[in-house]
């Protein structure tokens, strides 16, 4: 009688174990899909900052001449750049000028 009691106690501790070793586990899981959500919900607010900055950057002209201006002007200078250049090559004639020009 008392080894079928111990074993009886030994199922009921081994069942309680399993029990809380489950229970840990869906803890950790729950815990681990919380931070995953947290940590998308961060990158989606941060997306959507960015998207309504970029969005009303677009309907500024103040804004729009200032994130363009500089690679405008650089674009502008290499082409006068380029014709000046050309220009300054006396031994070309103008045809030969148009052609390097185009090329």
């Amino acid at each position: 009688m008392a080894i079928f009691q111990t074993e009886g106690i030994g199922e009921n501790a081994i069942q309680l174990i399993r029990a809380d070793g489950e229970k840990q586990m869906q803890d950790f899981r729950n815990e681990l899909l919380e931070q995953r959500k947290e940590y998308l919900k961060s990158h989606v607010r941060f997306a959507m900052e960015i998207m309504v900055k970029v969005y009303k950057n677009a309907f500024a002209p103040e804004r729009l001449k200032n994130v363009y201006k500089e690679q405008l002007q650089n674009a502008v200078d290499t082409a006068f750049g380029i014709l000046k250049a050309v220009n300054k090559e006396t031994s070309l004639s103008t045809d030969e000028r148009q052609k390097k020009l185009c090329s």
